[in-house]
């Protein structure tokens, strides 16, 4: 594969975080106004015109590492709004080859709700680990200042 391959790839992995950013602002209640099917059905264009692009015969490919950092950045609440959304444009795509690669990208992007929801609760777990031996260090504290006056 080309440098130019590589480097026209990398160029186009901004457009398709903008739209998934995009698609994480979609609140629920939106899904229930006038606006919502035009704005999912503008995204699914969008992207049907993002992953039918070719340079050379190359087709885009999203990149794992940047769709990474873009849901370590969202919050939650915005990840479940993607999501969902994400869902909905799959539903309304109607080109069977960018749909499968929408579901892969819906699956890369699960796995790192996964990683994210993982990471939240080791550190809420070093967190309560850190305090309790903070505690005990101060319990080993006090006993041994007892020890010393008896």
């Amino acid at each position: 594969m080309s440098r130019d391959v590589l480097e026209w790839n990398e160029e186009q992995q901004p457009k398709l975080n903008g739209i998934l950013r995009r698609l994480s602002e979609i609140e629920l209640l939106d899904s229930d106004g006038e606006g919502y099917n035009d704005k999912i059905d503008a995204i699914v264009i969008e992207i049907k015109d993002l992953y039918n692009m070719r340079f050379q015969e190359f087709q885009f490919r999203h990149q794992y590492s940047s769709l990474a950092s873009l849901m370590i950045d969202l919050q939650e609440e915005s990840c479940d709004d993607l999501m969902r959304n994400l869902k909905s444009v799959i539903e309304r795509c109607d080109d069977n080859g960018v749909c499968m690669k929408l579901l892969k990208l819906k699956d890369h992007l699960s796995l790192e709700i996964i990683r994210k929801s993982i990471k939240i609760e080791t550190e809420a777990s070093i967190k309560s680990l850190n305090e309790s031996n903070k505690t005990l260090n101060e319990l080993d504290n006090k006993t041994s200042a007892l020890e010393e006056t008896i």
